[in-house]
């Protein structure tokens, strides 16, 4: 069997506070995974999730792969405007295994908007940095529905909010099984999760 990647995500979830919940067990089986899995710290300037996660996925800093913030401004209509993966000056890695035929699943890529659909290549947005939800190939449409319903925008109440985070997190959870299951040839499995951020 070939090797085979998986990374997960976690926005905004800091090594200190990763590990207070791991020493009070609330994580078993994510400490077991740590304990054989390349762990590091990111060192990101600037601090901000989308050029973060942009460096993270390309392998570049700001300055290569163009993503200096939540917004850029747009020189034709002098108005501001969010990033998109139209900005990258530099592909993501599962748009670079694509480009050599290596088969990936991506789960919520940054930026998530547009998709960029490629041979290889399975992804899924349900993310509140893209307009709306979407997915690639045409097979993934059922994932795409189960998605869907869980809103895109939290509630206020902090109670229904962390309602909302556990369903997201188990229907995600329900997908990815699914997808390692089904699609057998992977040899990456990406997965963005932007709950902890929001916590």
């Amino acid at each position: 069997m070939p090797t085979r990647v998986a990374v997960l995500g976690l926005d905004g979830l800091c090594w200190p506070y990763l590990n207070k919940l791991l020493e009070h067990g609330a994580m078993p089986f994510t400490k077991a995974l740590l304990q054989k899995s390349l762990k590091t710290e990111l060192y990101s300037y600037p601090p901000s999730t989308m050029p973060a996660w942009t460096s993270i996925m390309t392998g570049v800093n700001p300055g290569k792969h163009g993503v200096f913030g939540f917004y850029a401004l747009d020189p034709r209509r002098g108005v501001k405007r969010m990033y998109s993966a139209n900005d990258l000056g530099h592909p993501r890695v599962h748009e670079m295994l694509a480009m050599q035929r290596v088969p990936s699943i991506a789960i919520n890529p940054v930026p998530p908007h547009p998709l960029i659909p490629m041979k290889n290549l399975h992804v899924l947005v349900h993310h509140f940095l893209a307009p709306k939800a979407a997915y690639y190939p045409r097979s993934l449409s059922k994932y795409l529905r189960a998605l869907e319903e869980i809103p895109l925008i939290t509630p206020q109440d902090p109670d229904m909010a962390f309602k909302h985070y556990v369903l997201k997190v188990q229907v995600i959870k329900g997908l990815v099984e699914e997808l390692m299951a089904r699609l057998e040839d992977w040899r990456l499995f990406w997965l963005m999760l932007e709950v902890p951020d929001h916590l």
